[in-house]
């Protein structure tokens, strides 16, 4: 099909400066990559750093829970052994009122 020169667009080759606005778009575009990359890995940091610290709270609250346990297993003997010795009393008490 033949096409007269009346019926022909023409399209202008690329300009200079359209490469070199896409130039700037692609390097704009390229730095706010990188920016996001390191914000990312710092994101990351942070993360990982505040795992360490969670590690570490948990890890002294496992102990404290553990110390706990123990005092309460030593309060336990102490008033098992109290309430044994209670016990023994009032048997004793009630023998003396039984020699009356």
């Amino acid at each position: 099909m033949y096409c007269s020169p009346r019926q022909a667009e023409i399209v202008p080759f690329p300009s200079v400066s359209r490469r070199a606005d896409e130039h700037n778009r692609m390097q704009s575009a390229l730095e706010q990559l990188n920016a996001a990359v390191t914000a990312h890995r710092n994101a990351v940091t942070a993360w990982r750093r505040a795992l360490g610290e969670l590690d570490t709270v948990v890890r002294s609250l496992g102990l404290s829970v553990v110390r706990y346990r123990v005092q309460l297993e030593g309060l336990h003997s102490g008033i098992s052994r109290l309430h044994n010795e209670a016990e023994r009393l009032e048997r004793w008490a009630d023998s003396l009122e039984e020699l009356d």
